[in-house]
């Protein structure tokens, strides 16, 4: 059985949304900044968070974006308003740069549901992850736009018990290793 990890980020209240056709330049934006900040991870250039010696390349994956998409359109959820322009980069801003410094490298552990959230950056970073599939929904409520963003990810990662990589030395220049070269050649997906 294959597991998928789903990681959500929400800015809307209680109502049905959207779902937006993704562009290859959002897929592009997907994909390539996964891929720069795990690049930044392999390297040892992330606060606080050790060099990795094994981040793979991570490439689109419509199966992964289909699956993402279902729960974009039906969830329900709420959240607080952020009265503000949503970017694909914010998402992943928000998942990855403001949850790293809460993460102290060490095996997944079961955390208190008050404790300062983690698992989406330990996801992004998951080294053994390959695939990912991303949708994003919309509501207007007033004059605010808001958006869910929902990151499908195959193989999963955030196992209790394991660490989301191997440590390499600080400063290693690595890269990230491509499992599939010519899948790694059309990184996003076979319409791009």
């Amino acid at each position: 059985m294959q597991l998928y990890a789903v990681i959500v980020f929400a800015f809307f209240n209680c109502v049905q949304a959207n779902l937006i056709p993704l562009s290859c330049k959002d897929k592009k934006a997907f994909v390539n900044g996964h891929n720069l900040r795990r690049q930044k991870i392999a390297r040892g250039e992330v606060p606080n968070q050790p060099a990795a010696d094994d981040m793979k390349f991570i490439i689109w994956d419509d199966e992964l974006a289909g699956k993402a998409a279902a729960c974009a359109s039906s969830w329900r959820i709420s959240t607080t308003d952020p009265k503000r322009r949503f970017t694909i980069e914010e998402a992943l801003i928000a998942w990855f740069d403001d949850e790293h410094k809460d993460y102290k490298y060490g095996p997944i552990v079961q955390r208190p549901a008050n404790a300062p959230k983690i698992g989406h950056y330990t996801q992004m970073a998951w080294a053994d992850t390959t695939h990912v599939g991303c949708a994003v929904s919309r509501f207007t409520e007033g004059r605010w736009t808001k958006h869910f963003v929902v990151c499908n990810y195959g193989p999963a990662g955030n196992i209790l018990g394991y660490h989301p990589y191997k440590t390499a030395m600080a400063n290693s220049k690595r890269r990230l290793i491509c499992v599939n070269s010519d899948k790694c050649k059309r990184p996003y997906g076979s319409r791009c």
